[in-house]
């Protein structure tokens, strides 16, 4: 009986562990990832309903886009501009294949990366993305 307690208190810990590393990553909000941002040296633009819908109308989702943040280095300018886009989405299903389609194009860039919280998705060229990462 005490050998089967024992085992049941191991699994119940074993369990609340991987619950908690993935509730990390479901718990993490848009305000989260932007405030991950120093905001004496990158700037953030909020995309307006009329520039989602616009992003919308091009994609082939079976939700919605929440939200669309594009967030650059102030101290940087193309050719060599630093870069970061997150997207919320309604529909996690949307989020997975967004997250897939993104790792493909930011393969072709310089430093570029990919990252998906949940319903979010995060892209673009930024250091601060690998220090996000770390974070999941």
């Amino acid at each position: 009986m005490k050998r089967l307690l024992a085992v049941l208190i191991l699994t119940f810990v074993v369990l609340s562990l991987f619950s908690c590393g993935d509730k990390k990553s479901e718990n993490v909000t848009v305000d989260d990832i932007v405030n991950s941002f120093d905001e004496k040296v990158y700037l953030p633009q909020v995309y307006n309903d009329e520039q989602i819908a616009s992003i919308y109308g091009k994609l082939s989702l079976s939700g919605e886009i929440l939200s669309v943040i594009h967030i650059v280095n102030k101290s940087t300018t193309p050719p060599n501009l630093e870069w970061t886009y997150i997207y919320e989405f309604s529909s996690q299903e949307d989020a997975v294949w967004f997250e897939e389609n993104r790792k493909e194009y930011v393969s072709t860039q310089e430093n570029g990366q990919c990252l998906r919280f949940d319903k979010i998705v995060v892209f673009g060229n930024s250091p601060v993305i690998a220090d996000l990462s770390s974070e999941k």
